[in-house]
């Protein structure tokens, strides 16, 4: 059985006449669907702000007609109202030692600080080699040209100067052996020498953090508290200690060679003397001599005694430049004994002991474009301040107060210190200094000052640290002990008068005048007018009302 089918009948299209177009109409379009309006909301909104103000400010009533408002009240209490000051500061050790970095003190061209290898030149020799005579032993012992050219090079450490080089380039080019290095003196000679080279006079008096206490210590009195880098320092001083020895060691040979230039040349002036004596008795023969021999005894004459007056003139010359020499000499030891005692200096100033019993406290300085606490490790400057040694037992506040407010302080008065770190540590302090000059404070404009207040703490305790921000209360003036004390928010002034709402019960207050005391900035002493224990209004607005009833 097939299933039967709705068929629905098609509808017979509008009939035109032929060649004419059908008239289209407007086509209507449904309007936009209409948006909540939401306006009623804000409305609803701002009626219950107005509500709930009314009913803060005591405008809503009951339907008994009484007012339904709330006011705030305070019991006036029995006491005493002191005018302060309030002032911020720090806290600072009033006994405290500020230790800086070492200045030391010395040559830097480490002038003297090679132990001499002995008399480079002693004129008096050569004079008296030139004279005639023969050069004593004294000649090559005591010079420096029996020592090879690596030799000196290498006992230099210095090494620095013309002749240095010129000594090693000079050792360089004449040692020819590979086994024992370019000097002849092993092959680690030229490190040895590089090194020495390179580490000038400048590093001796590096001034580099090596040992220093931990921040917060207890340390006693002469105590080592840090220790700078003392490598070169005793470097130089063992150098300078040896040169000083060899120095000494270097006038007395000296002296030696000279005493015994000066007896050869006394007495080749003996020689001399004798030499013209003996002429002057040949002149005696000349009867019986010939002519030719005549001559010859008169030239003999002659030149004995030009050589007996050219030894005496430098005899004299000798004996003057001896004393130079000696002069120069004892000079140039005094120098180097004035370095080795300027080393030895320094080197205990880079021990750096505490002056006094304390705590210590690290300063601050400047690590790659950061401030920071100084630290092991830093290279300082001298005479910059590295820590601090504070006495706990003895603290003071540094305070600044305003120009204004300058004149009402005076040296003796009480204040109270409060600690922020602390809030529930109160000390008693006073005020103990006054600066003469204001200073313009730096986060304000120039034409404010400040003055420099100082306040001794009277009484101590173990978390009074220094650099420590407080706030200090400077006690002004003080009124009776048993004055009426009421907020200052309860006194209000009209015409010049001032009054206190006074709470009478059943929501109504009475207006009162008063007599007013000492005042400051949230408490007010009552000289007449109320008593301890009554409950005064801290806002008159809500009571105006009431009060003009009870009037």
């Amino acid at each position: 059985m097939q299933p039967t089918q709705n068929v629905v009948p098609l509808q017979p299209l509008p009939s035109h006449p032929p060649g004419v177009e059908p008239r289209r109409g407007p086509v209507a379009v449904p309007p936009p669907p209409k948006r909540p309006r939401r306006w009623g909301w804000f409305v609803l909104g701002a009626a219950g702000i107005g509500l709930a103000a009314a009913w803060y400010l005591g405008l809503a009533k009951d339907t008994t007609g009484t007012s339904n408002l709330v006011v705030k009240t305070q019991a006036a209490a029995s006491g005493r109202v002191e005018q302060v000051l309030r002032l911020t500061g720090v806290t600072v050790a009033e006994t405290a030692s500020n230790l800086l970095t070492p200045q030391l003190h010395g040559s830097r061209s480490g002038s003297n600080r090679e132990p001499a290898g002995g008399v480079t030149d002693i004129p008096s020799l050569a004079v008296a080699s030139r004279a005639g005579g023969n050069a004593s032993p004294a000649t090559s012992s005591g010079s420096t040209s029996n020592l090879s050219p690596a030799l000196q090079a290498a006992t230099s450490r210095t090494g620095t100067g013309p002749a240095a080089a010129t000594q090693v380039s000079t050792a360089a080019s004449n040692s020819t052996s590979t086994t024992m290095g370019a000097e002849g003196i092993g092959t680690s000679a030229a490190d040895l020498i590089a090194r020495a080279s390179s580490s000038g006079p400048s590093d001796d008096f590096a001034l580099i953090l090596q040992e220093v206490v931990k921040p917060g210590s207890m340390v006693r009195k002469n105590q080592i508290v840090a220790e700078f880098d003392r490598q070169f320092m005793l470097t130089r001083l063992d150098d300078y200690k040896a040169s000083v020895a060899q120095s000494a060691a270097s006038l007395r040979r000296q002296k030696a060679d000279l005493a015994v230039a000066r007896k050869a040349k006394e007495q080749e002036l003996l020689a001399a003397k004798g030499a013209y004596e003996k002429a002057q008795f040949d002149m005696k023969t000349i009867p019986v001599l010939s002519a030719l021999d005549v001559q010859r005894t008169k030239l003999a004459l002659e030149e004995t005694d030009a050589k007996f007056k050219q030894l005496q003139t430098e005899l004299k010359f000798l004996t003057a430049s001896e004393h130079a020499q000696v002069r120069g000499s004892e000079l140039s030891l005094e120098q180097t004994a004035a370095e080795f005692k300027r080393s030895k200096t320094n080197a205990d100033k880079l021990l750096v002991k505490s002056p006094i019993d304390g705590l210590t406290v690290m300063l601050t300085t400047w690590r790659g474009g950061d401030l920071g606490q100084v630290q092991q490790g830093d290279k300082l400057y001298p005479g910059q301040g590295f820590m601090q040694i504070v006495d706990p037992r003895s603290m003071a506040i540094d305070a600044i107060v305003n120009q204004a407010d300058a004149e009402k302080l005076r040296i003796g008065m009480k204040a109270r210190v409060r600690f922020d770190a602390y809030p529930d540590l109160e000390l008693p302090a006073r005020v103990y200094a006054l600066g003469g000059i204001p200073k313009s404070s730096r986060a304000r404009p120039d034409w404010v000052k400040e003055i420099p207040v100082r306040l001794k703490l009277e009484q101590m305790d173990t978390r009074a640290l220094p650099d420590l921000s407080v706030a200090a209360d400077i006690i002004i003036d003080t009124g009776a002990d048993d004055s009426v004390v009421v907020p200052s928010s309860s006194v209000f002034d009209q015409g010049g008068k001032s009054y206190v709402m006074v709470d009478a019960g059943a929501g109504r207050f009475d207006r009162r005048p008063v007599e007013l005391g000492l005042a400051n900035f949230t408490e007010v002493a009552i000289r007449a007018g109320l008593k301890p224990g009554e409950r005064v209004a801290l806002d008159g607005r809500n009571t105006s009302a009431n009060s003009e009833k009870k009037d």
